[in-house]
C-alpha cells in the first residue's frame, strides 16, 4: 500500500494526491490513516494526516474537559448558593424563634394576673353561668305547665 507524504489540511479537510496517478483527491480529516482507493486506478493507499487527526482529537477532547469543568464548577456554585439561602433561612428562623420567646416572656412579666383580678372574672363567669341554669329551669317548667294543659284539654275533648 502506498504511502502519501505530502498533503494539505484545509477546513478539516484533507488535499492530497494519488500515489499513483497524481489523481487530486480529499478526505475529510477523521478518514486519515485509514485505507482507500483512487477512484481514478482503484490503486490503494492510506489517506494522509493521522498526526493532524490525533491533534484535533487531542484538542476537542480539551475542550469537552474544559466544558465538563466549567459544567461542574457551575453546578458547585449553584450549590453553594443554594446552601448558602438555606443557611440564611435557618438562621433567620431561628432569630424569629428568639424574638418570639423572649416577647412571650416580656408580656408574662409585664402583665402578672393578680388574684383580685382572677376572682372578679371567675365571679362574673359564674353569674353567666347561673342566668343561664335559671333560664333552663325556667324552660323546664313552662313545657311542663304547656304539656299539663294540652293534656287537659284532649281529656275535656273526650267528655
Amino acid at each position: 500500500m502506498a504511502k502519501i507524504e505530502k498533503y494539505e489540511l484545509v477546513k478539516s479537510k484533507l488535499l492530497y494526491e494519488c500515489p499513483h496517478c497524481r489523481f487530486e483527491l480529499q478526505s475529510k480529516l477523521k478518514e486519515a490513516g485509514k485505507s482507500d482507493s483512487c477512484p481514478s486506478c482503484n490503486g490503494l493507499f492510506e489517506v494522509p494526516g493521522v498526526a493532524h487527526r490525533e491533534a484535533y482529537e487531542t484538542e476537542l477532547a480539551a475542550i469537552d474537559q474544559k466544558k465538563t469543568q466549567g459544567k461542574e464548577a457551575a453546578k458547585e456554585a449553584r450549590f453553594q448558593k443554594q446552601e448558602q439561602k438555606a443557611q440564611q433561612n435557618r438562621d433567620k428562623h431561628a432569630a424569629a424563634e428568639v424574638a418570639e420567646t423572649h416577647r412571650v416572656a416580656q408580656a408574662k412579666e409585664a402583665a402578672p394576673l393578680d388574684q383580685v383580678t382572677y376572682l372578679h372574672n371567675m365571679d362574673a363567669k359564674l353569674g353567666d353561668i347561673r342566668l343561664m341554669m335559671f333560664l333552663i329551669f325556667a324552660l323546664i317548667v313552662l313545657v311542663t305547665i304547656l304539656s299539663c294543659v294540652g293534656s287537659g284539654l284532649v281529656f275535656m275533648q273526650g267528655r
